[in-house]
């Protein structure tokens, strides 16, 4: 479960930013977000600091502060998950062949990736207009998820598309990184 920031504690801010940090680093001790700087906190300071070459007093001075910050910003730009935005137009596409849409292109990008991936489906083409290769990948992943190979970008591929794509080519982002 995410841990939520508190303007008005900054000590269980730090708590929340230490347990996070010990998630990496299991030489830190995992402290519980109180909100109140006792002897646990003050351990998890201790270990930070011996661990990044800070002088060890388990007190949170500004350079440890800020090596605190630095290492949870890093830590939660690798392990969260980029913000999703939704593409597909909440009143459905219009499948208009060979007219421009950007939601097609992203659509083709998408298909594409997936096409490198899995010979039965053809690449499309990456220039955001329903046109012959681009029905052809659709009908493709429509057939390969069971759904009828009518070429229509309805919200159900869309549905099926998304999944796929996620499943195949958006996992294990954090698969082969070293930690700092």
């Amino acid at each position: 479960m995410a841990e939520y920031l508190r303007f008005d504690s900054p000590i269980r801010n730090l708590q929340v930013f230490l347990r996070t940090i010990s998630n990496v680093y299991p030489e830190i001790p995992r402290v519980i977000p109180d909100g109140v700087y006792g002897n646990s906190t003050k351990e998890a300071v201790k270990k930070f600091q011996a661990r990044f070459s800070l002088n060890e007093t388990g007190i949170t001075d500004n350079s440890t502060w800020d090596s605190i910050l630095k290492v949870y910003r890093e830590i939660e730009n690798i392990t969260t998950a980029p913000n999703c935005v939704r593409v597909f137009p909440e009143n459905g596409l219009k499948s208009d062949n060979n007219s421009y849409t950007p939601t097609i292109y992203v659509i083709q990008t998408m298909m594409y990736a997936l096409s490198e991936r899995f010979s039965n489906i053809p690449p499309p083409s990456l220039n955001g207009i329903i046109d012959s290769p681009t029905i052809e990948s659709v009908k493709a992943i429509q057939y390969a998820s069971g759904l009828n190979p009518d070429g229509n970008i309805t919200k159900l591929f869309w549905d099926y598309l998304s999944v796929i794509y996620e499943t195949y080519i958006s996992t294990n982002r954090l698969e082969n990184y070293n930690y700092f």
